[in-house]
């Protein structure tokens, strides 16, 4: 009977880590969502950023060409 009690106890030791530890895992996989729209948002802005730029560099040669 002891050792059942044991094993009882060492299985709901078990059980409660294994939930804990899914909690750390829902955690890190909302971390990860979070950091990959922060690159989507990043590349985005790294993109309007080039653009931005493209347009400035023709702006200047079109002006350089005419002036």
């Amino acid at each position: 009977m002891a050792e059942q009690k044991l094993v009882l106890e060492i299985l709901k030791d078990i059980q409660a880590r294994m939930a804990r530890n899914e909690e750390k895992l829902d955690t890190l996989v909302r971390r990860m969502s979070t950091n990959e729209e922060a690159v989507a948002n990043t590349q985005r802005s790294v993109d309007d950023l080039g653009r931005w730029l493209d347009d400035l560099i023709k702006a200047a040669d079109l002006d350089a060409s005419t002036g």
